[in-house]
C-alpha cells in the first residue's frame, strides 16, 4: 500500500510538472503578442493577460495537495453573513402647520442691529446700583412681575417653580407701582424685597401709563440680565403650569395672545384708528395706513425675545403717542380697549420687526424663522360669562364658574369650568402661565393641593381628572351602593326568565 501511494504520488507530480510548463509557454506567447499588438488593444489585452493570470492562479490553487483541515473547511457550509446594525431612528419631529406669509414690510437688517444699539444707549445711561440677586445675570429667561397694591398673592407658587429649574437660568423681577409701601402684611413681601427693580412708575389700569411701566421694566431687564433670551411679562395672580424646557423658547421668537375679533369689527377699529391719528397727530396719510395695517389686539401678558424686546424699548415715543390716539379712537366707536391690548405688537408691525405671525400652540421641537410671533397664548386667562372687563378670580380648585370661550373664528359661547379643568386645559394647549388665581390663606389645605397638582404638572403628568372620577364613583359604589348594584341583577335576571316563560 505504501509503495502503490509513492507510485501515485510520482506520476501526479510529473503530471503537474508538465502542465506547469506548458502554462508558463502560454504566458509568454500571450505577452509576446501583447507587446506586439495596436495600442488600440492594449486595455483589452491586458484584461485578457489579467484574465489568464487569474484562470492559471486558480487551476493551481485545484491542483495542490489538500491537507485533512482544508477538507473539512471546505466541505463545511459558508456561515451565513452577519445581519447590518439597524442605524438609529432619527427623533420624531411634532407636527407643524403651515407657515402664515410673511410680512410686507419685515426688515431684517433693523432686527438684526436693534439689540446692540439699544444695549449701547442703556449702558450709556446706566447708573450704579446696589448689588442683585446673583441669578439676574446668569438667568437665560427672565419673568417681570407686574405687581400694585395686592402685593404677590402667589409667591410660593413661583419660588418653588423657580427652585424646580437648573440653579442660575431662571430670574424673577418685580416692577412694584409707584407709591405703594410694602408692609409686613403684604402678600410676598420679603420676596417682593428681594427681586425689586428700580424702576417705579404709577401705573393705571386701562392707561398708557401702564404700558410705560413695561416698557421701563423691560429697559433695565435687559441691562440687568445680559444673557436673558427671553423676558415674560406676568401679574401677581399668575401661576405657572410649565417648566422652561432646554428648546422650548425659539432663539428671537416671541409668543403673545391675540383677541379673535371678526373682520367687520376688526376693520371699524382699522378705519377709526387712521381717522383719528390724521386728525391728532402730523403723521402722513402713507404713515397713518402703515400703522391701520399693522393694528392688532391682544393680550398684555407675554413672552418677548430680547430682540423684540430691545425694538419696544427704542420705540417708546412712538409706542406712548400712537397709543393715545389709537386709544381714544376705540373710544369714539366705544371699543374700550386699553393701549396694554393692543400698542406692543402692533408697534413691532408697523415699524418691521415682525417676521411674521403664526397661529400655533408652542411644542418643543417646532422651527421658526427669526422675528415670528407666535400667538400660542402663553398666559391663558378666562373670562366670565357675564359682561365684566375682570378676567375670572379663581379662589378653588374645584368650584365651577361660566366662561367665555372664544373660537378661531372670533364666535363665543359659555361653558361651565373649574380650576382643576383650568389646569387640563393648559396642559393641553402647552400654555407657560394661567391667571387670575388667588387662594388665601398661604399655607393652608386649599393652598397645599394648589402646590401638589402644580409640581405634577412641572413634571409632566397630566391630572387625569377622568381617573379622579371613576376612583370615586368606584369608591361610592364599594361603600354604599354594592346592594342596589346586585338588587338591579337580580331584577334583571327574574325579568329575562320571565320573557324566556312567555316564549
Amino acid at each position: 500500500h505504501y509503495q502503490q501511494k509513492q507510485h501515485q504520488q510520482h506520476i501526479y507530480h510529473h503530471q503537474y510538472s508538465k502542465e506547469q510548463q506548458q502554462q508558463e509557454q502560454q504566458q509568454e506567447q500571450v505577452l509576446q503578442q501583447t507587446l506586439n499588438g495596436s495600442a488600440s488593444s492594449d486595455c483589452t489585452r491586458a484584461a485578457g493577460l489579467s484574465d489568464v493570470h487569474q484562470g492559471v492562479a486558480a487551476a493551481n490553487a485545484a491542483r495542490q495537495p489538500q491537507t485533512a483541515v482544508q477538507a473539512a473547511s471546505a466541505d463545511r457550509a459558508p456561515a451565513a453573513a452577519g445581519k447590518p446594525p439597524v442605524p438609529p431612528r432619527p427623533p420624531k419631529r411634532p407636527w407643524q402647520p403651515k407657515m402664515r406669509p410673511q410680512e410686507h414690510n419685515w426688515n431684517k437688517e433693523a432686527f438684526a442691529v436693534v439689540e446692540p444699539q439699544v444695549m449701547g444707549s442703556l449702558f450709556k445711561q446706566a447708573q450704579q446700583h446696589p448689588d442683585c440677586p446673583p441669578e439676574w445675570s446668569t438667568a437665560q429667561v427672565a419673568v417681570v412681575m407686574m405687581l400694585h397694591d395686592a402685593g404677590w398673592p402667589n409667591h410660593l407658587v413661583w419660588g418653588r417653580w423657580q427652585a424646580a429649574h437648573p440653579p442660575g437660568s431662571v430670574a424673577m423681577l418685580v416692577h412694584m407701582k409707584a407709591g405703594v409701601k410694602l408692609q409686613l402684611d403684604t402678600p410676598g413681601c420679603d420676596a417682593i424685597s428681594r427681586n425689586k427693580l428700580r424702576t417705579s412708575v404709577n401705573s393705571k389700569w386701562g392707561d398708557i401709563s401702564l404700558v410705560q411701566a413695561q416698557l421701563d421694566s423691560l429697559a433695565e431687564v435687559l441691562r440687568r440680565c445680559p444673557n436673558a433670551t427671553h423676558v415674560a411679562i406676568a401679574s401677581g395672580h399668575d401661576i405657572p403650569v410649565q417648566l422652561i424646557q432646554p428648546g422650548l423658547l425659539l432663539p428671537s421668537v416671541s409668543l403673545f395672545g391675540a383677541y379673535e375679533f371678526g373682520e367687520p369689527e376688526a376693520r371699524l377699529l382699522r378705519v377709526a384708528s387712521v381717522e383719528q391719528l390724521m386728525e391728532d397727530t402730523i403723521l402722513t396719510e402713507a404713515e397713518a395706513q402703515a400703522w391701520g395695517r399693522a393694528l392688532i389686539f391682544h393680550h398684555q401678558w407675554m413672552v418677548l425675545s430680547r430682540q423684540h424686546a430691545a425694538a419696544l424699548v427704542s420705540l417708546r415715543r412712538d409706542i406712548c403717542v400712537v397709543g393715545r390716539v389709537i386709544q381714544r379712537a376705540c373710544d369714539s366707536v366705544q371699543a374700550g380697549m386699553a393701549p396694554d391690548e393692543f400698542i406692543l405688537i402692533t408697534a413691532l408691525r408697523a415699524h418691521g420687526f415682525v417676521h411674521s405671525i403664526q397661529r400655533v400652540e408652542l411644542k418643543p421641537g417646532m422651527r421658526y424663522p427669526l422675528g415670528c410671533l407666535l400667538n400660542s397664548y402663553p398666559t391663558l386667562v378666562l373670562f366670565p360669562a357675564a359682561t365684566s372687563p375682570h378676567p375670572v378670580l379663581w379662589t378653588d380648585l374645584h368650584k365651577k364658574i361660566k366662561c367665555q370661550v372664544e373660537k378661531h373664528t372670533g364666535q363665543q359661547y359659555s361653558k361651565m369650568f373649574s380650576l382643576n379643568e383650568c389646569l387640563d386645559i393648559c396642559m393641553e394647549r402647552c400654555a407657560l402661565f394661567f391667571r387670575k388665581v388667588q387662594i388665601r390663606p398661604q399655607g393652608d389645605e386649599k393652598h397645599a393641593a394648589l402646590l401638589i397638582t402644580l409640581e405634577k404638572m412641572w413634571a409632566g403628568k397630566r391630572r387625569k381628572a377622568s381617573n379622579a372620577i371613576t376612583t370615586s364613583v368606584v369608591a361610592k359604589a364599594a361603600n354604599g351602593s354594592s346592594s342596589n348594584i346586585v338588587s338591579q341583577r337580580s331584577s334583571k335576571r327574574q325579568h329575562e326568565d320571565s320573557q324566556v316563560g312567555k316564549v
